[in-house]
């Protein structure tokens, strides 16, 4: 199965003269018809976590984090999960690739190896 990445602009209902009609409201059922997933997006920030309390990690490592961990960093953030979740984790690889050289940067893109989790359930 591939995943394809959509823009919010291309699902915009067009007219029968094609003209974007934005009046008309995006649904779940619309979406779900052009290939895309919708749900409750769950954003935890395991990075502002770590430096909290002490946690150390590199962010081009096998560094992983367990159910446990993330239970811990959501509980902290007042987040309850739900079925069905879409969970995304910041773990602040953004700021780390801001603070590198090109030379940097490029071997750690190239390194093929990123912090994330383990999988489990």
């Amino acid at each position: 199965m591939s995943i394809a990445v959509t823009h919010i602009a291309d699902l915009i209902p067009l007219s029968i003269t094609g003209e974007h009609t934005p009046h008309l409201r995006i649904g779940q059922i619309y979406c779900h018809q052009r290939g895309c997933e919708t749900g409750r997006g769950v954003l935890t920030d395991f990075n502002s976590y770590a430096q909290s309390h002490g946690i150390s990690y590199d962010q081009f490592s096998s560094f992983r984090i367990g159910d446990i961990e993330l239970e811990a960093v959501a509980a902290s953030q007042g987040i309850t999960f739900q079925a069905g979740d879409i969970l995304l984790i910041r773990f602040g690889v953004t700021e780390t690739l801001g603070q590198t050289t090109g030379a940097e940067k490029a071997a750690a893109m190239n390194s093929d190896t990123m912090c994330g989790l383990y999988g489990s359930k």
